[in-house]
């Protein structure tokens, strides 16, 4: 499960991630980028849907 954020909030935030310190990947991904990541990871995204006001959750099944 990732957070949702409308698109001007998820862009702020991803900006203001670029220029602070961290560890590994720290960015806001759409569902539509997620979706697209979990594809192209070799798994075909069987669902996803919105949790709430502020979340949304992929199910992937693993391609041969």
């Amino acid at each position: 499960m990732d957070p949702w954020f409308p698109p001007l909030v998820r862009q702020i935030l991803n900006a203001a991630l670029r220029v602070a310190p961290h560890d590994g990947d720290f960015r806001f991904y759409s569902p539509r980028e997620a979706a697209d990541l979990v594809a192209r990871s070799g798994f075909e995204v069987s669902w996803l849907h919105r949790i709430g006001a502020w979340g949304f959750m992929i199910q992937g099944i693993k391609l041969p």
